[in-house]
C-alpha cells in the first residue's frame, strides 16, 4: 500500500489549546527542592591539585552571594537557603553575650493581603485573617544583619584564600555586633510585643 504524505494530516498535539497556554520550562519554573539540589551541585565534590576542596567551596559560596542569588527571586531564595543555613553557626556564636539572636522567628508578624491587587478592597470577612508572605518580604530586621554578616564573611574568606597578606578586619565584625545586632534584635522585640 502506497500513501500519500502530503495529503496525511498532521499528528495531533500533545495537549490541547484548552488546557491553556503552556509554560517553558526553565530554570526559574522549577520546584524548590530540585533547584535547591542544582545549587548543591555547584560545590565541590573533589579537591584538585592546585586548590583545595575548602577554598573551592568559599568561591562558590562567594559566587552565589555575588552573582547567582542577583538572577530572580527563586534563585534569591534558593541561594540564601544555602548562604544562610551555611553561616548560622558562625554568627550565632559572635551574638554579644547579653543580647539573644532569632534571624527567623516562626510567630513573626508577617501579614499579606488575600487579593492580588493592593488597592482592592478586602471583604469584611477576611479583613482579620493574616496569611503569612514569603520569606523574601520579611519585616525581621535582624535577617538584613545576618546577611550582611554573610556579605561580609564570604568577602573576607575568598580574600584569605586568594592571599596570605590578608588579614581579617576585626572591627567590620565588631562593628555588626556592638550596634547594628543588638539594635535589630531589640526593635524586631519591640514589634512583636506590639
Amino acid at each position: 500500500m502506497i500513501l500519500d504524505t502530503k495529503a496525511k494530516a498532521p499528528p495531533p498535539p500533545y495537549f490541547s489549546s484548552s488546557d491553556g497556554p503552556r509554560i517553558t520550562p526553565t530554570l526559574s519554573n522549577l520546584p524548590p527542592h530540585i533547584l535547591l539540589h542544582i545549587i548543591y551541585l555547584t560545590f565541590p565534590q573533589s579537591s584538585l591539585p592546585d586548590l583545595p576542596k575548602l577554598a573551592r567551596q568559599r568561591k562558590t559560596l562567594y559566587w552565589l552571594s555575588i552573582s547567582l542569588r542577583l538572577v530572580d527571586r527563586t534563585f534569591y531564595a534558593a541561594c540564601m537557603h544555602v548562604l544562610r543555613s551555611t553561616h548560622i553557626p558562625a554568627y550565632d556564636q559572635l551574638v554579644r553575650a547579653p543580647y539573644t539572636s532569632d534571624p527567623f522567628p516562626l510567630l513573626a508578624p508577617q501579614v499579606q493581603t488575600v487579593n492580588s491587587s493592593p488597592y482592592a478592597p478586602i471583604p469584611p470577612s477576611n479583613q482579620h485573617q493574616h496569611q503569612h508572605a514569603s520569606p523574601l518580604s520579611t519585616i525581621q530586621r535582624e535577617t538584613v544583619v545576618l546577611d550582611k554578616f554573610i556579605a561580609l564573611k564570604v568577602r573576607e574568606d575568598v580574600l584569605a584564600d586568594e592571599s596570605e597578606l590578608h588579614l581579617e578586619r576585626d572591627e567590620a565584625y565588631k562593628d555588626l555586633f556592638d550596634h547594628a545586632q543588638p539594635r535589630a534584635r531589640l526593635e524586631d522585640l519591640r514589634e512583636m510585643e506590639v
